[in-house]
């Protein structure tokens, strides 16, 4: 695991919520799909996103087979 992907972890863990909620932080750099699943995050939706790992998202429009 890379050092910023470990202090992250580290960061989110101290800040883990016991909820469905979590209320998003500047000490928190990413959210992995796991940490995020079935939850609400609560903060700038801009900043948030960011957080978010692409591959976590629909394309737009769908792909046709």
């Amino acid at each position: 695991m890379k050092s910023s992907q470990a202090l992250n972890k580290k960061l989110f863990e101290e800040e883990k919520p016991k909820g469905l909620v979590i209320n998003d932080s500047e000490n928190v750099l990413f959210y992995s799909v796991e940490d995020i699943k079935n939850k609400v995050i609560q903060g700038d939706a801009f900043k948030v996103l960011k957080k978010i790992p692409q591959e976590t998202f629909d394309k737009a429009g769908g792909e046709s087979q």
